[in-house]
């Protein structure tokens, strides 16, 4: 029985030793891995320190670059004032052929100020396109398009990207350009000329988005006799103009800017596409207002010290009358079919 508990004894001690001899090598390869976090938490800290100064370098780079270019824009502000005032004093008394130039040039000078406020403004190219995705594919297979205000050509490229035969019209000179250097098809002048030059029943579609508001209102009756004049059978035209139904858009989009007429109720314009002649006349409203600028109601769990169930519903019932009248949608579409 000695021998037999000395026995095991011996055997506790060996396991114990193994153990330890086990332990030892645990913690010298967990001193060992520390060791090289600590060199690599160094090493991190130290290329940390050098990201911050080279962001801070940048900062202050870009910083210059915005106010030079700021002051870049000033200059080409004056040099233009300068310019037109210029050309108007070689109006007077010259030879009508340098009238007319000096008139070309003005206007040459017009186009590109509307250019740069639509780069302002409107939105980016990425902005304009998404929203346009909806005239493109409603379009889709037509052929003989016809984009009227074409501006900067983003519905023309997905037209383009959609293999549907479409040209731009616009009477800005600068967005023809523009258009060009994108390789697509467009030229400068008036819409109502160049449709007058166009064979009855030769179009597949004409858009016009934020077009008409630009017009008088005998314009955009003569406008949309003309369209459905060179319109063929089936063929669809598709307007988009400001909302006036949502009052925010009086906040902004629509006096902004200073060469929109008037705005235009949605059903006055479905109203004067059918007596015209269209068919399938309808609105389509485009462009909603973020949820983050609508009125927010309370919600109908919510215990309001004061304030019964009845009241809350009443609250909000108001706030969803008052999001209907201020902030729905931002533009609206007519679309109509010959």
């Amino acid at each position: 029985g000695i021998q037999r508990a000395q026995d095991i004894t011996l055997h506790f001690d060996d396991v114990i030793t193994e153990d330890r001899n086990q332990l030892k090598y645990t913690r010298a390869t967990l001193n060992q891995r520390m060791n090289r976090l600590e060199t690599f938490s160094d090493g991190a800290d130290e290329r940390l320190d050098s990201f911050d100064k080279k962001f801070d370098t940048l900062s202050d780079q870009f910083t210059r670059l915005s106010t030079s270019i700021t002051d870049l824009d000033k200059q080409g502000i004056f040099t233009r004032g300068k310019i037109e005032k210029l050309l108007r004093e070689l109006k007077k008394g010259a030879p009508g052929e340098l009238v007319q130039k000096a008139e070309e040039e003005i206007e040459k000078l017009k186009a590109h100020d509307y250019l740069l406020f639509e780069n302002d403004h409107r939105g980016t190219r990425e902005e304009i396109k998404q929203k346009a995705i909806y005239y493109a594919q409603l379009l889709k297979g037509k052929k003989n398009v016809v984009d009227i205000g074409c501006g900067r050509g983003e519905l023309l490229e997905l037209f383009s990207a959609n293999k549907t035969d479409a040209i731009g019209i616009d009477i800005n000179d600068e967005m023809i350009e523009e258009c060009k250097s994108r390789g697509l098809k467009a030229i400068a002048g008036s819409a109502i000329e160049y449709l007058e030059n166009q064979p009855d029943g030769s179009l597949g579609g004409v858009t016009a988005i934020q077009v008409i508001e630009h017009l008088p209102t005998d314009s955009i009756t003569t406008f949309f006799s003309l369209v459905f004049d060179k319109l063929e059978p089936g063929g669809i035209v598709a307007a988009e103009t400001i909302n006036p139904t949502a009052l925010a858009t009086f906040c902004g989009a629509f006096y902004l800017d200073m060469t929109h007429q008037k705005p235009i109720h949605p059903l006055a314009l479905k109203f004067m596409l059918e007596r015209i002649g269209y068919s399938e006349v309808h609105i389509a409203y485009r462009n909603p207002f973020p949820e983050d600028i609508r009125l927010i109601p309370f919600g109908y769990d919510e215990t309001i010290e004061g304030m019964g169930a009845d009241f809350i519903i009443e609250y909000n019932r108001n706030i969803e009358k008052l999001n209907n009248v201020l902030f729905t949608h931002s533009d609206y579409a007519v679309i109509g079919v010959k």
